[in-house]
């Protein structure tokens, strides 16, 4: 019941199986557990930036997250996405958010303050042919307070944090430090520090500390910039937090024993948890103590029937903190309203009845009492019912009816009026099933109020109607949702009405596939809010026509976000760290790096993604052979590709939706946009062995999602090839291509560039084990800036061999190398942001063995070497073996 772990551990692990069992873990955590809740924001999908102990996002840890909406678990992909990097999820569109979406997120992040060592054993012991199963387990999680990961404590910080407690306002200092003129980034302005960079004016260097909305009096405005707004107004302060680091410490002894139908369990769970391990300030609340007892009956009735009974009993004092999740996120959801306490004594008894005849009806009651001492007083009772549809009374539909009621009241504290707290929920759907149809309808009422000195609550009613079919090779759903929002604030009034369509198709017939889901919400407001209407979207469709002679892939997508603003600043970050100069040029071995930093308030925006394919096969279409033609034709092929991708805030969403052109790459409106036209023909000569293509391309794209930052490409591709396939056991791959570029990514400004090549790619096939290639090519480029000057123009001269030996599937030995002589006439402006674009002799050269140990362990060494003219060679030498169980 307490000890339910499951952490991301990089360690080892022992296990002994017998008539007992015995099993230990030593590990080092690379993350920190959080649990944060939330209510959804109306209309908007994501992303929803989850939060670490000291920072407003993080970087999550890979696999560990488990995400919550209303108390349901969901599925990674299915029902969400998750940026990992970035430390935010986005749902996907058929889980439709709103103001009323309540979702829970377990995850780890990556340690931003001290690594901690994980330490688990536990065992158990079977008595009695396993009717009496006794169980133990120790839990250690401790921060290694010597070592921290991203900062140094100097003696007087520690003795800070000696000081403290566990009180985090008593470990802070000063975030501000008085420097010479023009050697700060900040200066102080009335009262307050105000962000001027590294000029000749500033003489403050300040650090700031997040402390939560509404809580600081600035916000970030850069990566080392914050902006003052106002006391109670920001996120951050301008003082360091000394972090604590903690030790944990969890001992759970657990006893169930069988008698028959009667199952009994008993648990009792030890805690230490110091929230401070350089004080012993405070530490008499370290320790805590929880226990659970529960009774399980279980009687069968009639034929089939059986009641199950179950009543438990836990408890736990105000300094119990477990390493697991306690509370079901079901539980938790249902009470979201109510009071809950983490540091007080907390005493709860209940149980359940539940009466059932397999696939006809079922009754369950719940009721629980909880008392939090000194703060509230909780009891809840539910009653669910469910009739399924049987085919001996084909006239009734199958019933769900869920009643639930909590109330709670407060203790009464001096001064102050008690508060009653009450919510009601009834949940009523029915469904009726008739051949290749099925209705379905029902509505819920949820109603809180709570009763004090100021009266406030709200009513949600919600009424649904869905109808659903399959028939012969279509399924549709259509779906049509009210929803009424009442609030108490003295008295009762009408707050919103929002409507909700969905449309569900599903056709499928030979090779024709076409699938839709379509979701159209809107919001009227009644208290003079903005009303708001929003669209979501997910589609496919493929089929082919003229005896499949042309075939079409379709994907058409439109979902809503939420967009942070964002600034690209260039950082330093330490000598030879970085990858760019202080002027934001490209350098090995450069001082700088590119840094991206949310700021500012997010604003809603809608995104849309299309991407479609059609590939034609001409002799297909003809049913009349006719050898001379059939045989050309029979030769070629052709395809096409359309990918668009908007991000935009335009009001104009039906012009959006069109793809109308003065929606799309609109400067005005567009956060990014992405297209892609690609035209290829095939002609196979002979077929499979000299085959010729021709293709043309344009790539055009539109960067605005930094503040500080707009970048634009325009880029047009003309490729024609020759290629030659085992001419006994050669491959030749020829083609000449030329490319025309305006652009300003990478660069200052914008340049204008045209590019020729010719290139071959030469393969020999030794023998099915080892591959010799190489590619020749000559390119010729010519650019300038759009006001002409600048002008250049560089030759290349590149060769690239490659060599592959595969031994069986055990060794895999790869050496490759990329030679380029440039020549170089005119401007330097290009070279000096490119490496590859100077002037002499670009190297690179790997070198890569791979070895498969056994079925579960592989392992690689690999050699790379990088050279660019006037620069110092860079040399990387990196081993790894890898074991996934």
């Amino acid at each position: 019941y307490y000890a339910n772990y499951d952490y991301k551990l990089e360690g080892v692990t022992f296990q002994w199986n017998g008539p007992q069992k015995i099993n230990g873990s030593a590990a080092v955590s690379n993350g920190d557990f959080k649990s944060y809740s939330f209510y959804g924001t109306e209309g908007i999908q994501g992303p929803y930036f989850l939060p670490g102990r000291n920072s407003s996002n993080v970087r999550v840890l890979s696999g560990t997250e488990k995400i919550y909406l209303n108390g349901t678990l969901l599925t990674r992909g299915e029902d969400y996405f998750i940026d990992y990097n970035e430390g935010s999820i986005t749902f996907q569109n058929n889980n439709i958010i709103t103001k009323e979406s309540y979702i829970i997120a377990d995850y780890e992040y990556t340690a931003e303050e001290y690594r901690s060592n994980f330490y688990l054993g536990s065992g158990s012991v079977g008595l009695f042919d396993k009717a009496v199963d006794i169980s133990l387990k120790i839990l250690s999680n401790n921060d290694d307070k010597d070592n921290p990961l991203n900062f140094t404590l100097t003696d007087e910080e520690k003795e800070i944090l000696k000081n403290a407690g566990n009180d985090p306002d008593k470990a802070r200092i000063s975030g501000v430090d008085s420097v010479a003129v023009g050697q700060g980034n900040y200066i102080l302005e009335e009262s307050h520090y105000v962000y001027v960079g590294f000029d000749s004016t500033g003489n403050y260097l300040v650090s700031f500390s997040y402390v939560g909305a509404g809580e600081g009096s600035y916000n970030k405005s850069g990566y080392i910039s914050y902006e003052y707004v106002g006391e109670g107004n920001g996120e951050y302060i301008p003082e360091i937090q000394l972090p604590f680091p903690e030790k944990r410490t969890n001992v759970d002894l657990r006893a169930k024993v069988i008698l028959g139908k009667l199952e009994f369990i008993s648990e009792g769970m030890f805690t230490n948890f110091d929230q401070n391990s350089f004080s012993r300030i405070d530490d008499d609340h370290n320790n805590g103590f929880a226990h659970y007892h529960s009774l399980n009956l279980n009687v069968p009735i009639l034929s089939a029937g059986k009641v199950q009974t179950y009543a438990y009993y836990q408890a736990h004092d105000k300094d119990f903190h477990s390493l697991a999740r306690v509370k079901s996120a079901e539980t938790q959801y249902q009470t979201s309203d109510f009071t809950e306490a983490d540091t007080v004594d907390v005493s709860e008894y209940g149980g359940s009845l539940e009466i059932s005849f397999p696939k006809w009806i079922t009754n369950k009651v719940r009721l629980y009492d909880k008392n939090m001492k000194e703060i509230a007083h909780q009891q809840t009772f539910s009653n669910t019912f469910s009739y399924i549809q049987n085919p001996t009374l084909f006239f009734l539909p199958s019933i769900n009816y869920t009643f639930s009621r909590i109330r709670e009241k407060n203790e009464t504290f001096s001064g102050t009026a008690q508060e009653k707290l009450l919510q009601r929920i009834h949940a009523l759907d029915g469904t009726y099933k008739i051949g290749f149809m099925a209705v379905n309808a029902g509505f819920t009422d949820r109603k809180f109020t709570n009763e004090g000195a100021l009266d406030f609550g709200f009513s949600n009613v919600k009424y649904f109607y869905r109808f659903s079919t399959a028939l012969w090779n279509t399924e549709v759903k259509l779906e049509y949702e009210q929803e009424f929002v009442d609030s108490l604030k003295i008295d009762w009034f009408d707050f919103k009405k929002a409507h909700l369509y969905k449309i569900g198709v599903n056709y499928y017939k030979g090779t024709t596939n076409f699938k839709a889901d379509y979701s159209h919400r809107s919001n009227h407001y009644l208290t003079g809010e903005s009303n708001s209407n929003f669209d979501l979207l997910n589609s496919q469709l493929s089929f082919n026509f003229l005896n499949n002679s042309i075939s079409n892939r379709l994907n058409y997508k439109i979902g809503n976000l939420e967009m942070y603003p964002k600034v690209k600043e260039l950082i330093y970050v330490g000598d030879g760290e970085g990858l760019y100069d202080s002027l934001g040029f490209y350098q090995e071995d450069g001082d700088y790096d590119y840094e991206i930093t949310i700021v500012g308030t997010p604003q809603p925006i809608t995104e849309l993604q299309m991407n479609w394919n059609v590939q034609i096969n001409p002799a297909r279409a003809i049913i009349e052979k006719e050898k001379g033609l059939n045989n050309i034709l029979d030769k070629i092929v052709f395809t096409s590709d359309i990918a668009i991708q908007e991000k935009s805030t335009t009001p104009h969403k039906l012009a959006l939706y069109l793809l109308k052109p003065s929606a799309l790459m609109n400067r005005h409106y567009t956060d990014y946009g992405y297209q892609r036209y690609k035209e290829q023909l095939w002609y196979n000569i002979v077929k499979n062995r000299i085959v010729t293509r021709l293709l043309y391309e344009k790539v055009k794209k539109i960067d605005n999602q930094y503040e500080n930052e707009f970048d634009e490409l325009d880029q047009d591709t003309y490729t024609a090839a020759m290629n030659f396939y085992n001419v006994k056991q050669w491959n030749f791959e020829n083609k000449v291509s030329k490319t025309d570029v305006v652009s300003n990514y990478q660069t200052k400004d914008f340049l204008h560039s045209e590019v020729w090549g010719v290139s071959t790619d030469i393969a020999y096939k030794f023998s099915y084990n080892m591959i010799v290639s190489s590619v020749l090519a000559v390119d010729i480029e010519k650019g300038a800036k759009l006001d002409g000057t600048d002008d250049y123009k560089i030759t290349s001269y590149t060769i690239e061999p490659e060599f592959t030996y595969n031994a069986g599937s055990k060794y895999h030995v790869t050496a490759r190398a990329h030679l380029q002589q440039n020549n170089r006439e005119g401007s330097d402006y290009f070279a000096n942001i490119l490496y590859s674009k100077r002037a002499g002799l670009n190297t690179r050269v790997t070198l890569q063995f791979d070895y498969k140990f056994s079925k579960y362990v592989t392992g690689f060494l690999k050699y790379y070497l990088e050279k660019y003219p006037q620069s110092d060679p860079r040399y990387q030498l990196k081993m790894e073996v890898r074991a996934d169980f």
